[in-house]
């Protein structure tokens, strides 16, 4: 038996995830994605895997390992076979996910599934004492190949996909699909948008897959009916801080439960927004109006304002992926490049360890995630927890992965990951919010050559964004300027401070950036943040605390925290950036719940 090196791959994998309406179909395409890659890695028996670890839980969209065959034509026959293995798993997918429906596939369904995966895999002879040459071909031969991929013409023409947008909606959840009415001052019929269409209006089972008048393809439907079980949509990740903190008080569990069972098998979290709480909206998700909706939704608001605690409309999304993963897979920051092999096994393995410790930090009420492969990662936060979720992951990755490494790696080299943070209102679109947490991502990574940053974004639903990017710490202190941002968060918050400090910065200091965004006089900023930091300091006194020693504790908080907000200025030399990420701190505290003051 002879060895080979063997990479295989599915895409697409961008398009894949990012055309989403609901979260479900994010976390969906994501699953099955993984589930795909788990399938073909579980049909190799004789085999070594080097990437990814094969106990990791959520599969990125490759895998490579070492496999054994007799010979050239042998390997071709095995790749054959498993891309077919593959190809036929996601039919049968889609075939179950239609099979609800309970009526028989339209014309096109199946061309849509067979046309959509592109599989690519490349196999060379292996020899172990020549793993960086092979890794480095196989690399280079798997992006040849996908340069000159081949291209499938599909021809459609009709209504598109409400999701992607690409191929024709197969499936429609709407009440009137009225074949031949003529469509007013246009030469077309209706029948042009719903030909070999399925309606899927009442069947039992199916009724919240499609909003009414969604209509989506064989791929999206298939994203959008696989099992996978719940996920939290934005409004619920939003709010889930909120829910648990009342949930502990029996009186208030009672209303919510009461509030949530009035609504019968219709309820979404949305309709703890008074704003939902219409006739239109109901008309909308085919919801009858329960009787006193209001009134309940009154006394429940009443309990929330009681406990401190708020309604927020906002939520985060985390995107972030490993720092310069070329190079380190290459070999150039290995100390001893023969040592490639067991380096990138063990680097698989602590990728796959943090990816499934990561997994046990971002659970209700924190978030949920979608998915977390080893050094790329996407999940929802809870804003009460955005920065100490930031912060463990950070620390967490240095610990289980670059710590893990440190007798493989050269001196002075440090594997880190960039993140891209968006923090949005939960009506934005989905897709909209993806966007951004791709683009914030590429931004941090762009901040210098070493990366190891992160890039934070507020999309208000105002319209209104604001934007700032730091590295991650300086030095021993690698998680320092997210802890002195949660530091501020909290203060503002608690009312320890009021937030005039920072609008008055901001309306001094922005008129004096130069193009760059920079002001010419630093020490002049740090002196004026401690003058406004004084004026907005709203410590209180304890009960029972001697003037003195209230003076003294004041004092001393006073220093420490302005010294917290020097750092994060040097940190940046970009004023205008430094104000940014005061006013997000700013806005974030705003939107959390809130903590009765003890001093």
């Amino acid at each position: 038996m002879n060895s080979y090196l063997f990479l295989f791959t599915i895409s697409p994998v961008q398009s894949f995830l990012s055309q989403a309406r609901k979260t479900k179909d994010l976390y969906a395409g994501s699953k099955i994605l993984s589930d795909l890659i788990d399938k073909a890695m579980n049909e190799i028996s004789d085999s070594v895997f080097i990437f990814p670890d094969k106990m990791i839980t959520s599969k990125p969209n490759r895998f490579l390992a070492i496999i054994k065959a007799e010979n050239d034509e042998e390997v071709k026959i095995f790749g054959k076979k498993l891309e077919t293995i593959v190809q036929d798993e996601f039919k049968q997918f889609a075939s179950d996910a239609f099979g609800k429906t309970g009526k028989a596939k339209p014309e096109n369904f199946d061309n849509q599934i067979d046309n959509h995966l592109q599989i690519h895999w490349v196999a060379l002879p292996y020899d172990d004492n020549k793993y960086k040459e092979s890794f480095k071909e196989i690399e280079s031969t798997l992006g040849a190949i996908k340069n000159v991929r081949e291209f499938k013409q599909l021809e459609e023409t009709g209504r598109k996909c409400s999701l992607c947008g690409e191929r024709n909606a197969l499936v429609f959840n709407s009440g009137d699909l009225k074949a031949e009415e003529e469509i007013p001052n246009t030469n077309l019929k209706k029948r042009y948008f719903v030909k070999d269409c399925i309606n899927i209006k009442g069947i039992k089972g199916l009724k919240y897959s499609l909003i009414d008048g969604e209509g989506l393809c064989a791929v999206c439907f298939t994203k959008r009916i696989y099992e996978i079980g719940p996920f939290p949509s934005t409004a619920k990740v939003a709010l889930m801080d909120t829910i648990l903190k009342l949930e502990i008080h029996k009186e208030s569990k009672n209303l919510i439960h009461d509030y949530i069972k009035s609504f019968g098998d219709d309820f979404d979290e949305q309709l703890f927004y008074a704003e939902n709480l219409t006739q239109k909206y109901f008309d909308k998700q085919n919801i009858v109006k329960p009787d006193s909706v209001l009134d309940k939704w009154k006394e429940l608001k009443d309990v929330v304002k009681a406990n401190n605690l708020k309604l927020s409309k906002y939520y985060a999304v985390i995107m972030f992926d490993g720092d310069s993963m070329g190079k380190w897979l290459s070999g150039v920051n290995c100390k001893d490049e023969k040592e490639l092999l067991n380096f990138h096994r063990i680097l698989s393995n602590k990728l796959g360890e943090f990816a499934d410790l990561a997994k046990t930090l971002v659970v209700k009420p924190k978030g949920a995630i979608v998915y977390a492969g080893g050094e790329d990662f996407l999940g929802f936060v809870n804003l009460n927890y955005l920065f100490e979720i930031l912060k463990t992951l950070r620390e967490l990755f240095d610990c289980k992965v670059n710590q893990s490494i440190k007798e493989f790696k050269k001196d002075n080299e440090n594997i880190s990951f960039s993140a891209g943070i968006v923090v949005a209102h939960y009506k934005m679109p989905l897709s909209e919010v993806l966007k951004w947490a791709r683009q914030t991502e590429k931004d941090a990574k762009n901040i210098s050559d070493d990366k190891n940053a992160f890039d934070i974004a507020v999309l208000k639903g105002s319209g209104e964004i604001i934007k700032a990017q730091f590295k991650w710490g300086e030095g021993d202190n690698f998680t320092i300027n997210i802890e002195i941002l949660n530091e501020l968060t909290e203060n503002l918050k608690k009312d320890k401070y009021s937030n005039t400090f920072i609008k008055n910065l901001n309306s001094e200091f922005l008129k004096l950036l130069d193009q760059d965004g920079k002001i010419k006089e630093p020490k002049l900023v740090e002196s004026e943040i401690k003058r406004l930091l004084k004026n907005s300091c709203m410590i209180q006194k304890k009960i029972d605390e001697v003037n003195e020693d209230f003076k003294k504790r004041k004092e001393a908080e006073l220093k420490s925290f302005g010294e917290s907000i020097f750092k994060l200025h040097r940190n940046n030399k970009v004023t205008s950036n430094f104000l940014s990420a005061l006013n997000i701190t700013e806005f974030i505290s705003r939107h959390l719940n809130g903590e009765k003051n003890e001093n």
